[in-house]
């Protein structure tokens, strides 16, 4: 199943551009009943693509509770597109959001999997990483119109990506956070995703 597919059939297609404020009060309902957003989520990381360990290293951190980074699955391509292995990483209770970073193409196979197993699409992205000049992001959610696109420094590659995630899970914006370093210093094109089970 093609990615155009994916978004097809689990939320009408590719919603594209909303600004990040327009995100909250869409994604209230992606809350958890007790209001916390990051209960009942999942960080998961590819383990052999640099890049995407470390910008799932810095959602975890972003999202964590009370400065507490959330724990990152990290799991190699391989595992990413067997189907026992993604069995396994699904096999959490419904209502469950997993946030994925890895390369594309497991990104792809991931997400039919997931799909074909009930999971919904709630947002996604693409981001080509790089150690000099800017780094290039383009995401969008399924609750919202257009696709945001953007470029950051590659000293701060993903600032604006985990208030994208934020704002998605209708988090407040980040107040008082502790300053996180910069991202693995890598050239990649990866693939980013929130899918709700």
């Amino acid at each position: 199943m093609d990615r155009r597919e994916f978004f097809r059939r689990t939320g009408g297609g590719l919603l594209l551009g909303a600004p990040l404020a327009g995100l909250p009060a869409t994604a209230a309902a992606l809350a958890s009943r007790d209001g916390a957003a990051t209960a009942g989520l999942v960080v998961l990381g590819q383990a052999d693509r640099a890049g995407a360990l470390s910008l799932a290293h810095r959602l975890a951190a972003a999202l964590g509770n009370g400065g507490r980074p959330l724990p990152v699955q990290a799991r190699d391509a391989a595992a990413l597109r067997r189907p026992d292995q993604v069995d396994a990483l699904l096999a959490l209770p419904r209502g469950t959001r997993v946030l994925g970073v890895m390369d594309d193409a497991s990104a792809v196979v991931f997400l039919a999997m997931a799909a074909s197993r009930g999971a919904h699409l709630l947002a996604h992205g693409h981001h080509r990483l790089a150690t000099q000049g800017a780094t290039r992001h383009a995401c969008s959610a399924t609750a919202c119109g257009e696709a945001l696109a953007w470029h950051e420094p590659a000293l701060r590659p993903t600032a604006h990506v985990e208030h994208f995630y934020r704002a998605t899970l209708g988090e407040a914006a980040p107040g008082a956070h502790a300053p996180l370093p910069a991202a693995a210093g890598t050239d990649e094109a990866l693939a980013s995703f929130l899918i709700r089970l």
